[in-house]
C-alpha cells in the first residue's frame, strides 16, 4: 500500500475548497493539539518514520500518518471520556460493582493465593494451558462447594463419628 502525502499546495479551481464549506465547531481540545502538531511539524515526522514501510508505487494511497496518529488520538481521548460519562450513572456503579465481585476477586485469588504469580513452565502457550486447568480446577471447586469452609469445620467430625457408631 502506498502512502498518502498531505498536500500543502492550494486545491485546483474545480474543486470546492474546504473553507468555503461550514464546518462543525470543534472542541478547544483538538483545536489546540492541531495547531501544537501543526507548529512543531508533526505530519513532515510522522511521514519519514513510516517512510519504509509504504511502497512508492504500489496500491492504493492509504491515509497519510499524521491524519493517522490524530485520527488514533482522537479515538482514544473519545474513549477515554465515554467510559468516565458510563461509570457516573448508577447503572455504571452497579455493573462495576458486579464486576468486582464477580470477575475481579476469582482472578486475584488466583494470582495471589492460588499460587499462579510464579510459573514453572516455558512458553506462552503452556503458560496459558496452566492458567486454564487453575482456573477451571478453581471454578470446579466453587460449583462443589456446599458451604463455607468455616461452616464445614465442625461436620468431618460429625461424619466420622456417625460411621464409627455403625
Amino acid at each position: 500500500m502506498a502512502m498518502g502525502k498531505r498536500k500543502r499546495d492550494q486545491q485546483p479551481p474545480t474543486w470546492v475548497t474546504m473553507t468555503n464549506s461550514p464546518t462543525a465547531a470543534s472542541h478547544p481540545f483538538y483545536r489546540r493539539l492541531n495547531q501544537l502538531l501543526r507548529e512543531h511539524g508533526f505530519d513532515d515526522f510522522a511521514e519519514a518514520q513510516c517512510a519504509t514501510f509504504y511502497a512508492e508505487t504500489m496500491g492504493r494511497p492509504s491515509l497519510p500518518p499524521g491524519i493517522y496518529f490524530r485520527l488514533l488520538l482522537i479515538g482514544y481521548f473519545d474513549a477515554v471520556y465515554a467510559n468516565r460519562r458510563r461509570i457516573r450513572g448508577d447503572r455504571g456503579k452497579r455493573l462495576l460493582r458486579k464486576r468486582g465481585e464477580l470477575l475481579e476477586r476469582p482472578c486475584a485469588h488466583l494470582y495471589e493465593t492460588g499460587g499462579l504469580r510464579r510459573t514453572h513452565v516455558r512458553g506462552h502457550e503452556n503458560v496459558l494451558k496452566r492458567l486454564l486447568v487453575h482456573a477451571g480446577a478453581f471454578n470446579l471447586g466453587l460449583w462443589m462447594r456446599v458451604g463455607t469452609p468455616r461452616g464445614l469445620q465442625g461436620r468431618l467430625a460429625a461424619l466420622t463419628a456417625v460411621f464409627s457408631a455403625l
